[in-house]
């Protein structure tokens, strides 16, 4: 074999090695590629077939739960039972609006009263003759008691004015025959001389003396006699008596022969034809001057229900704009005999009324960062808030936007 053709043989063997390795290198870069495609090709199917049995389960539970739409007109709680358990539905209605101001625990109060005590400087209390809360007439002896007393000054002035009397006896019949003697004389002369005309006015000025004197002595006479009277007085028992119709508090702190003045409050009689119904207030209650109120009894810390009265709101020691804010509120009850029948008692009034509203339930109406809300279902079976204003009256709302009659909200 020439040199030639070696060279030539050498160079095809190298080529078809060269061609063979190439060609492994290439079986296994198509092997890996192939083995990197299966693998994403199982994990794109593993997702799907995930994702396929989630919608299947959430489909089945769909089915096993659906909800139900309004039929009834909203007048009846519709329920819907899930996973989140019962969810109760109710409808915007048009209807009356009320809220009423209410007070409770209202006492009697008496606008007329009089604290009494003894007309005199000292005394000694004795006892009382009336019992506490006891209505009383005009005139009635309510206690009582005795004024100080000195037997011996009494009896020093009852000789005094027996030794006046006596004089002014006395000296009565003195002057008395002096007017005779006079008259006497005066009969003796010859009438219409100067001596019988000195006697006759000497005469008559002697009657006009002694009428002067019975006067004076008499009315000195009769201050004696009132001294001894008060003396005497002072020895019986007295009394106090009330002034007019009441019902009486008795004062605190006195007992038999304690010493009294006329500054001592022994007893306090109330008016009842001025008593009403009060009680102290603090904030805007809803209720106002003259407003007509229903006045429920009280009787044994129970209501009486089946007993209403009427009355108004006579007065109040806070009014701003007519409303009350602070202080006492007085109630002035038509049947004014309930005084005697009922120990307390609770009001209530119209506040507010307006008819043919938007009104719901105030338990559906839930309230975040100051805003109320309601919940609604929407066209896809999801709840959503739905934003609203309104006042309400403790039990119903009165929606003022928000919603309209005959939507459905939930109510828990």
């Amino acid at each position: 074999m020439s040199k030639a053709r070696k060279i030539i043989c050498l160079i095809a063997a190298g080529s078809l090695a060269l061609s063979l390795i190439t060609v492994r290198v290439a079986l296994a870069d198509s092997k890996s590629a192939f083995q990197k495609t299966g693998e994403e090709s199982s994990k794109t199917e593993t997702a799907k077939t995930g994702e396929e049995s989630s919608k299947i389960e959430t489909a089945k539970t769909n089915e096993e739960s659906p909800e139900t739409e309004i039929t009834n007109g909203g007048k009846d709680s519709n329920k819907e039972t899930g996973q989140a358990g019962e969810v109760n539905y109710e409808e915007v209605v048009i209807g009356d609006y009320k809220e009423k101001g209410t007070l409770k625990n209202l006492e009697w109060k008496y606008l007329r009263y009089d604290s009494l005590s003894i007309p005199y400087p000292s005394g000694t209390f004795v006892n009382y003759l009336v019992e506490e809360g006891q209505e009383v007439k005009k005139g009635e002896k309510l206690l009582s008691y005795r004024l100080p007393f000195d037997p011996i000054s009494l009896e020093e002035k009852e000789l005094k004015l027996k030794q006046s009397l006596e004089a002014y006896e006395l000296a009565c019949r003195q002057r008395e025959a002096e007017i005779d003697e006079s008259e006497k004389r005066l009969k003796i002369l010859k009438q219409g001389t100067y001596e019988a005309k000195i006697a006759k006015l000497s005469l008559e000025k002697q009657k006009l003396s002694f009428q002067q004197y019975c006067y004076q002595t008499e009315k000195a006479l009769d201050i004696q006699k009132e001294d001894i009277k008060t003396i005497k007085v002072k020895e019986k028992l007295q009394y106090l008596y009330a002034p007019y119709d009441g019902i009486i508090h008795k004062g605190d702190g006195v007992s038999e022969a304690m010493d009294i003045d006329s500054r001592k409050v022994l007893l306090t009689i109330l008016d009842k034809k001025s008593a009403v119904l009060g009680t102290e207030v603090s904030g805007n209650e809803s209720l106002w001057f003259d407003m007509k109120v229903s006045v429920t009894g009280i009787i044994n810390r129970k209501e009486d229900k089946d007993n209403l009265h009427t009355g108004r709101i006579l007065s109040s020691d806070s009014l701003f704009e007519g409303k009350l804010t602070t202080g006492m509120l007085y109630v002035a009850v038509d049947d004014r005999e309930l005084v005697d029948t009922i120990q307390m008692a609770n009001i209530s009034a119209a506040a507010v009324t307006v008819d043919k509203v938007p009104i719901i339930p105030l338990k559906a109406v839930k309230t975040e960062n100051d805003r109320k809300f309601v919940y609604q279902k929407d066209s896809d079976g999801s709840l959503r808030r739905q934003y609203i204003t309104g006042r309400d009256n403790g039990t119903d709302m009165w929606v003022y936007s928000g919603l309209s009659a005959g939507q459905n909200i939930v109510v828990d």
